[in-house]
């Protein structure tokens, strides 16, 4: 038979798909309790079952379950493609909304600004002049009768 032939007893690693499969956890054991064995021959790095008549089911069996292995690998990238997809499109949605809270809260921010921007700016004449009328008092020059109503706040303030 031609499974007889050592060609067919031998799982050669120069293949980048056998070698990553081989690589999956349990594999190399499963081979070794198999009969399998590695080895280098003709300078390449392969498994070889050296077994007789008995071992055509054995050697049969093993590349069955490594066909398997190689489904559910190939499934599990899959799986696992998808599941980072769906976290990704998460993380989207999530920043998505962080954005907008942040858009709104300066929008809040600079509304609040605005208003205090307005107050601040009807006060800053009545502030000037209890600056100045403080600052003349200070000097000892007092605040004259004519002054607008913040001076005059000032000067009641003063003890004679």
């Amino acid at each position: 038979a031609a499974h007889d032939k050592p060609k067919f007893r031998r799982i050669r690693l120069t293949n980048p798909k056998v070698a990553k499969l081989l690589g999956a956890k349990g594999v190399q054991p499963l081979l070794l309790k198999a009969g399998w064995r590695r080895a280098v021959e003709q300078m390449e790095e392969a498994w070889i079952h050296d077994g007789g008549a008995d071992a055509l089911l054995l050697v049969r069996t093993t590349r069955h379950i490594l066909g398997h292995l190689a489904t559910l690998d190939e499934q599990a990238h899959a799986a696992a493609e998808r599941q980072r997809a769906e976290s990704l499109t998460k993380m989207s949605r999530q920043r998505e909304v962080t954005l907008a809270e942040v858009k709104a809260d300066h929008e809040r921010r600079l509304e609040r600004a605005g208003k205090l921007n307005h107050t601040m700016g009807a006060q800053l004449p009545l502030l000037a002049e209890v600056n100045g009328a403080v600052a003349g008092e200070r000097a000892g020059l007092g605040a004259p009768a004519s002054a607008g109503p913040a001076a005059q706040v000032a000067q009641q303030r003063t003890p004679p």
